[in-house]
């Protein structure tokens, strides 16, 4: 494999099944993220993949051995209530081992908390982030489990900055930062314009629509406060209350349909919405317009009212003698790089488009079969998940959150068109789609035929 030329499809395939591993080793993405901005992304490296010498950087990967160290974790917590304190204190004995702050004088230095006591307890685990996760996940049961017991709410508090102490060092760290949920507000930017759409729509649309959008949109809003199986199951009912009316026999079928078809519409625009934002934050934040001129003649030539002209876009990739100059001038980032030369090939090959675009659909449906899979694990036994199901969770975020955004754009557009309406026009879009990329049998397609790709319209709503 070594002497052949990989291509970016086969690298991806390679980095996915590397990044895998490593999470099944036991590593967080916290860490990791950290490692390879520590490790790999030095001022030399990408000299060393242009001179092909990158030995020194894959003796690197070797650190990553996925051996175990002990870690003592400390969360500092105050239990507000005085007449509960003795109580918390014997749950939480049950599990750790419960402290003063004189037990860690030899901190005192760099001992910033406030909390008379501390909840402590030693984790194996390859990596500090990982055991802080593991006694994050363990005291929220313990709390979750004394509101119960006492029929109270948010009695006892920890500090958000939990400690964690690995061959006498201390390492303090803000959980906030290592909590999957911020992930939320990547995806959900326009969480705020989604409610205010539904706000302004309500009393226009039929009552069955009203209380299905407002039953999703009220899950998605507060996610963040569910527990992480109780977050994966809101986010699947969600997920069924938005793609119910569907007119197929079972959810699962409805889910497949409907999700892998809405995001294979997608496809391409999305991959050029990402290529076009991080372009245009390369060239804008990080000052290098006048350093790489023919880049700034594409965004000037392709420059739309809010964002980017898609016809435009289509155009330019389309033409070698144009795209070709860029390209140059862009391969100083090798990722923008790799970006714009796939977006050529999406809209200038038919034969690759459809076999991307047949991938994509597929691997949509194969990940919504381990979900409904996952689903029914919890519901119907005992089995317990391991941590990866937050990661699963926010790609179900992401599919259910879409399918809202599609329906209220729609909704938009026409107040008076149902949900089911939306749906079967994307499925019967899909259909047409598909049938008109199987027609294809020249070898090159024109900028028309290329914006229709990119930007199918929805039959009987546009």
């Amino acid at each position: 494999m070594s002497a052949k030329k990989l291509r970016y499809s086969e690298v991806d395939v390679l980095i996915e099944a590397f990044v895998s591993d490593l999470l099944y080793a036991g590593y967080s993405l916290n860490y990791l993220n950290e490692w390879y901005v520590e490790s790999l992304r030095d001022d030399q490296f990408y000299r060393a993949l242009e001179d092909k010498n990158i030995d020194f950087y894959i003796q690197k990967l070797e650190q990553l051995d996925g051996r175990k160290n002990m870690y003592q974790v400390i969360i500092p917590y105050q239990v507000k209530s005085d007449s509960q304190k003795d109580m918390a204190s014997e749950l939480l004995k049950k599990h750790f081992e419960i402290k003063s702050r004189e037990a860690f004088v030899a901190f005192s230095e760099e001992w910033d908390w406030k909390e008379e006591t501390y909840a402590c307890k030693e984790y194996q685990a390859v990596d500090c982030y990982k055991a802080i996760g593991m006694a994050k996940k363990e005291f929220s049961t313990n709390k979750e489990l004394f509101s119960m017991w006492q029929n109270v709410t948010d009695v006892i508090r920890e500090n958000v900055r939990i400690g964690c102490i690995m061959n006498g060092k201390l390492i303090k760290q803000d959980i906030r930062k290592v909590d999957n949920t911020k992930l939320i507000n990547y995806f959900d930017k326009n969480r705020m314009e989604q409610i205010n759409t539904f706000i302004e729509l309500k009393d226009k649309m039929k009552n069955a629509d009203v209380d299905t959008l407002e039953r999703v949109l009220h899950t998605l809003h507060t996610a963040k406060g569910y527990t992480i199986q109780n977050r994966f199951l809101n986010f699947w009912s969600a997920l069924e209350y938005s793609i119910y009316p569907f007119p197929k026999n079972s959810i699962i079928e409805k889910a497949r349909t409907i999700v892998s078809e809405s995001f294979t519409l997608f496809y391409i625009k999305n991959k050029m919405n990402i290529f076009w934002e991080r372009l245009s934050y390369t060239m804008q934040k990080k000052g290098v317009e006048i350093e790489h001129p023919k880049c700034k003649e594409f965004m000037d030539f392709c420059k739309g009212e809010k964002d980017f002209d898609t016809f435009k876009v289509v155009e330019f990739l389309q033409d070698a003698d144009k795209y070709e100059k860029v390209l140059a001038d862009i391969s100083f980032h090798i990722v923008l790089e790799r970006e714009m030369q796939e977006l050529i090939m999406l809209v200038s090959d038919p034969k690759k488009l459809k076999n991307a675009v047949s991938e994509y659909h597929d691997s949509i449906v194969h990940d919504l079969d381990c979900i409904y899979r996952l689903r029914n694990q919890l519901i119907h036994s005992a089995k317990s998940m391991d941590d990866s199901l937050e990661d699963i969770s926010l790609r179900l975020y992401r599919y259910v959150n879409s399918i809202v955004a599609t329906i209220l754009y729609y909704k938009k557009r026409n107040p008076k068109v149902s949900v089911v309406e939306i749906l079967n026009s994307l499925h019967n879009t899909y259909e047409v789609y598909m049938e008109y990329l199987n027609s294809i049998k020249k070898n090159t397609i024109s900028a028309e035929e290329g914006y229709r790709i990119v930007r199918p319209k929805y039959l009987f709503l546009e």
